[in-house]
């Protein structure tokens, strides 16, 4: 068995940064091709994080296949392709405009990117992953325009609390605790809605309950559905 050298590793590694800055003047040529309705002349903001994203943040696909799908995309193809994992992925749906797009990899997983604006211009991405087995639930991240992870999210943190009536639960004597016992898988899942400038959280920790336990947790819970829009710093809740 042979054993890569550093130095070979570092060949690779520049082989690859080579091979993706060709693709992305290829879609930048295949771009100017387009009619007026395509992003002009360039590649979109989102299709560009997409075709850079490393492999260790998205491993169901390689940089590589990710291009060959918006190759796809922009010769009218379907961009659909074989997955790591022996299903499909395909580009679900995309709003170059409005910089995002989502990513189907079966009718149960799906990643979400976004490119945040501030001032006009590009300032981060954010992911969301998400996956359903039945009920969804979602992970978010959130990374400079050259992939490196963000210590600080731009997102507050949800939880289950932020969807509970706390004064309804103090009325009729309960503890915080017994209810959100009740709601023990704590299922939330995001997506971007309208002009995918507004992110959704949507409770779903019911689906997988018991009716016995739905019924006693449906009186204290406030909303299912906490909505925030990005103002150019951060989602503010609304």
């Amino acid at each position: 068995m042979k054993i890569m050298t550093k130095m070979q590793n570092k060949s690779c590694a520049g082989l690859r940064t080579v091979l993706v800055a060709a693709a992305l003047t290829m879609l930048q040529s295949l771009a100017a091709q387009t009619d007026s309705t395509q992003i002009s002349g360039i590649v979109s903001n989102v299709e560009k994080a997409f075709v850079t994203m490393p492999d260790q943040y998205y491993m169901t696909l390689t940089q590589v296949v990710g291009i060959l799908m918006v190759d796809r995309l922009r010769k009218g193809e379907e961009p659909k392709v074989r997955n790591h994992f022996g299903g499909d992925s395909r580009i679900d749906s995309i709003d170059q405009q409005n910089d995002w797009m989502r990513i189907r990899n079966s009718e149960s997983g799906a990643l979400e990117i976004k490119v945040l604006q501030t001032q006009g211009k590009p300032s981060a991405i954010f992911l969301v992953f998400t996956a359903c087995a039945p009920a969804c639930s979602s992970h978010t991240g959130v990374f400079t325009l050259d992939w490196r992870l963000l210590p600080s999210s731009v997102l507050s943190n949800v939880s289950i609390n932020d969807f509970l009536d706390m004064d309804k639960i103090k009325e009729d004597g309960k503890k915080e605790e017994y209810v959100t016992s009740l709601l023990d898988l704590q299922l939330v899942d995001f997506s971007f809605a309208g002009d995918h400038k507004t992110l959704k959280a949507t409770l779903n920790s019911e689906k997988e309950m018991s009716q016995e336990d739905r019924d006693k947790v449906a009186p204290y819970i406030k909303t299912r559905q906490i909505t925030f829009v990005w103002d150019g710093t951060s989602f503010v809740r609304q």
